[in-house]
């Protein structure tokens, strides 16, 4: 008998709840994984996870003032769980998979929620007694792979984007279900293939456009303004070098005529 799996639900929030309530009913029909659901909901979701790390983020925050700091919180965070979370089975994975780096600091600082989403599916990545059972249920997909700013799915869109960047690594790991039924990754099989492949498209060339940006110099567009400037000195230094040739000139023509007086004065002589 393999190892039992730890499950994650992933979804909207209402529609992962009804999920949940079918799969603890046994309306839903798991065969190939091998999984004992005997809790309750927050058991089973990353959002409790995602808010008791935002909590203790919030209380310690003071502290992150320097780089040595910073680095001595991702070490000892995992102390300061609370007890009414501690129960959660999957702390240890958590916490392997959350980089906590200088790189990552201005990423978490700025919405751990979104951090602790992705680093759910890292865990079910990077842990073989994890799986993710993720829910579509009520997701509108065009809109998820165009990234509307105006379709408000809270971070499910987001998951969802970024179990398709790391696809293959994470398809032994995720299943995903619509109306009860365990179907294939939406980029897979469907409605939603093509919407899926242009996502991916242009997401691959924004990044070979940010490359080449970034091996480019950079070139400023000079304003009017600066162009004008630019001319008035060019016509300062033409003037200025004029000025000059003339001086030249004149100081040449004297000294010459002191030269042919002098050979005057000698010839009288």
């Amino acid at each position: 008998m393999g190892e039992e799996k730890s499950i994650l639900l992933y979804g909207l929030r209402r529609e992962r709840s009804c999920f949940f309530d079918a799969l603890v009913e046994g309306e839903i029909k798991i065969t190939e994984e091998i999984c004992r659901i005997n809790k309750g909901l927050r058991t089973y979701i990353i959002d409790n996870y995602n808010e008791e790390f935002y909590h203790i983020m919030t209380q310690q925050q003071k502290r992150f003032n320097s780089p040595e700091a910073w680095q001595q919180f991702s070490k000892e965070w995992l102390n300061y769980v609370s007890s009414g979370n501690k129960e959660l089975a999957l702390w240890k994975e958590y916490y392997h998979c959350l980089e906590i780096t200088s790189k990552t600091q201005e990423k978490l600082m700025k919405d751990p929620i979104k951090q602790g989403c992705k680093n759910g599916i890292d865990m079910a990545i990077n842990h073989p007694n994890i799986m993710i059972y993720f829910v579509l249920d009520g997701l509108e997909m065009d809109i998820v792979t165009t990234k509307a700013k105006e379709y408000k799915t809270g971070y499910t869109g987001v998951e969802l984007r970024y179990v398709y960047r790391r696809w293959s690594e994470a398809k032994e790991s995720i299943v995903f279900f619509l109306l009860n039924e365990k179907i294939e990754a939406p980029w897979i099989k469907g409605l939603y293939v093509k919407d899926w492949q242009e996502y991916g498209d242009k997401r691959m060339n924004r990044l070979l456009k940010e490359k080449r940006y970034e091996k480019q110099p950079m070139i400023l567009q000079k304003s009017p303004l600066t162009i004008t400037q630019e001319n008035e000195t060019k016509e300062l230094k033409s003037l200025k070098a004029l000025q000059e040739l003339a001086t030249k000139k004149a100081v040449v023509k004297e000294y010459k005529g002191k030269q042919i007086q002098e050979n005057c004065e000698l010839s009288i002589c």
